[in-house]
């Protein structure tokens, strides 16, 4: 079964975001690109960010659930019900690990900070660009 992915508990269901092709074309068509992700997530203000993290997290926690053969769409709207706006910045890393899973980008797993996660895959990420 493929597994590749970051858990997360949301309402007390355990979820796998994954960055599979599907999420990766989903994206793209959005966004552009990783940049483009990326460019947004560091733009956004913070009435963005609670908008748009549930719309990323909602969208690989579906593909995860699909690979599960589960048949749950999991929503923007069950992930902003079910988590708190402290929980905003931890999900953000979560998607972003996520991303580097699907993109086999290594990063520092024990850093905190955004900012330094967006740079890697900004950086190490170029072959995903143009989607």
């Amino acid at each position: 079964m493929f597994t590749d992915g970051v858990k997360v508990t949301i309402g007390g269901k355990e979820l796998d975001l994954v960055l599979n092709t599907e999420a990766m074309a989903q994206l793209a068509d959005k966004y552009g690109d990783i940049d483009g992700i990326a460019d947004k997530l560091n733009s956004a203000s913070y009435s963005e960010q609670i908008r748009l993290v549930p719309e990323l997290i909602a969208l690989l926690a579906t593909q995860g659930e699909a690979i599960k053969e589960s048949g749950e769409t999991i929503t923007p709207q069950f992930v902003t019900r079910y988590t708190l706006p402290r929980d905003i910045q931890a999900l953000t890393n979560a998607f972003l690990q996520a991303c580097a899973i699907g993109l086999n980008i290594k990063i520092d797993t024990g850093s905190e900070d955004t900012d330094e996660v967006l740079a890697a895959i900004q950086k190490n990420a170029p072959g995903a660009a143009g989607i």
